[in-house]
């Protein structure tokens, strides 16, 4: 097909001149210098050049091509030399001549046949990143889009090209937004380095993918659902200290951490021969404060007590025959205040009872989860999350929603259940020295319960029971803190009344 000459005659209509595939080249703009830098960039089927005028108005060493002569030679006129006339199958640049290559309104308008070469060529010409828009519905004029496909379908092409989703990318569509795309999506992909591409092509990883995947080398909304659960991740980091990603599999998750800033230093851990490997050679040479070791999660040896500001472990308890192990592993090295986040899957069962996965050692839900976090840990927030296409809630959309706590409702409605939680302070030593030879005073007649006993065996004050049986009972004059969830009967009320008169704090539960 002559694509100069198809669109010679395109832009040779007066409704097509001047028109662009945007109303807002500013927010595109945003988008590429946040998510791929400010580095040089290509705009492949650049139109009028819109967002190449826009780029540059920025800053960016920003250039053009276009098929067609016309939007070229009107681009020059205002911005000399930053505009070139040539065909997406081959570009008239070296290989990585520019840190990202974009594209909108573009690769929907060549012929699905010619959609591999056109990627090969953006793929030889970028450095690292290429930002796309395109549309999945045909044109008003029904003539114009030429290769019509959902996101799915232009994913496993790039995939096959040698790129990988940016790990980023549920940055600039978000997770619950991917259910519900308009007739124009966003893609952002990151080119795999060659070493890695040559040692790990895709066809590679399908003898791990019962175990492991990198979830951005797979399209869909499992995958989607795997990535949303480190973009969230991300909201817990540090602004600078240790990370570890326990099991981290191949190590895409590892590397969304990772792009936080370079005093953020990130460790994934895994057991696999083939995971650590493969992501060394993938993701180390983008992020040089991303490293990978071998090793049990259930051994944390490798890392000094306290020296841990987050773990993050997704996907991971059920498959530990003893969690515990992993968690007390987990509490030791995490600083005091550190943080801890987690997922399982809920009550993945078939008709049996049972989990069909082999790899999976328990079933958790809600309620067991947290109890088994709470021995350890702080609970802090929880998620539910649903991706659809699986075995359970087959039906449901994407979704990742922060619920109340304490979760009460709503426990059959998660394919998944995600929880942060947190290592207790350390009270500071002029307040240990204040509080000295004072306890806590839990005023109930059921210590034994989960609102206290939770935390009350890792309280850093003596803790000590008073039941309140009658209003004459006294309260010690030394009480450092009243806790208490009985605030409507008798005598109750009046006993808090006189912790207050006494000035003694009263902490209701």
């Amino acid at each position: 097909m002559n694509y100069t000459q198809e669109y010679d005659e395109y832009w040779s209509r007066p409704d097509r001149w001047q028109s662009h595939s945007f109303e807002d080249p500013d927010a595109i703009a945003r988008q590429i210098e946040e998510l791929c830098g400010r580095g040089s960039l290509l705009d492949v089927g650049c139109g009028m050049g819109l967002l190449v005028s826009t780029l540059a108005a920025r800053g960016v060493d920003a250039h053009g091509l276009d098929a067609s002569s016309r939007p070229v030679e009107e681009g020059n006129r205002k911005l000399p030399g930053r505009f070139h006339q040539g065909s997406i199958l081959s570009l008239p640049f070296p290989a990585e001549s520019f840190d990202t290559v974009s594209s909108t309104d573009c690769l929907e308008h060549i012929a699905e046949a010619d959609v591999p070469s056109a990627l090969k060529e953006l793929h030889r010409v970028a450095r690292r990143f290429v930002f796309i828009q395109l549309a999945t519905k045909p044109d008003r004029d029904g003539r114009w889009h030429l290769c019509v496909h959902d996101r799915a379908w232009w994913e496993l092409q790039f995939f096959n090209a040698g790129f990988r989703k940016h790990p980023l990318s549920q940055l600039a569509v978000s997770y619950e937004t991917l259910e519900n795309e308009s007739w124009q999506i966003t893609l952002l992909f990151e080119k795999i380095p060659a070493a890695a591409l040559a040692a790990y092509p895709l066809a590679s990883l399908q003898a791990e993918r019962d175990l492991h995947m990198d979830m951005l080398r797979e399209p869909g909304r499992r995958s989607d659902a795997h990535l949303a659960r480190y973009i969230l991740a991300r909201e817990y980091l540090p602004k600078e200290g240790l990370v570890i990603d326990a099991a981290c599999g191949l190590g895409y998750g590892s590397a969304i951490l990772g792009q936080a800033n370079i005093a953020v230093k990130v460790v994934g851990i895994d057991t696999g021969d083939f995971a650590i490997p493969y992501a060394e050679r993938n993701f180390c040479p983008y992020l040089p404060n991303l490293s990978f070791q071998k090793g049990d999660v259930c051994d944390l040896s490798a890392f000094a007590d306290a020296s841990v500001e987050l773990v993050v472990s997704f996907e991971t308890v059920e498959h530990l025959r003893e969690p515990a192990t992993f968690l007390k592993e987990v509490r030791r090295v995490l600083k005091p205040g550190g943080r801890f986040i987690c997922s399982v899957p809920n009550l993945w069962v078939d008709e049996t009872g049972k989990d069909p996965n082999p790899w999976h050692f328990h079933v958790f839900d809600f309620p067991k989860l947290a109890g088994l976090c709470a021995d350890y840990f702080d609970l802090r927030d929880v998620y539910r999350q649903t991706a659809g296409g699986g075995m359970k809630l087959p039906d449901a959309p994407r979704r990742l929603r922060k619920m109340n706590v304490p979760v009460t409702s709503g426990q059959d409605e998660a394919e998944w259940w995600l929880l942060a939680a947190e290592k207790e302070s350390v009270p500071a030593p002029e307040l240990l020295s204040r509080a000295s030879g004072r306890s806590v005073v839990l005023m109930t007649s059921y210590p034994g319960h989960s609102v206290y006993c939770s935390w009350s065996a890792r309280c850093p004050f003596p803790v000590t029971v008073l039941n309140p049986s009658s209003a004459d009972i006294e309260i010690p004059s030394d009480a450092l803190l009243l806790v208490t969830h009985d605030t409507y009967t008798e005598p109750a009320r009046t006993l808090i009344r006189k912790a207050v008169a006494a000035q003694i704090p009263v902490l209701i539960l």
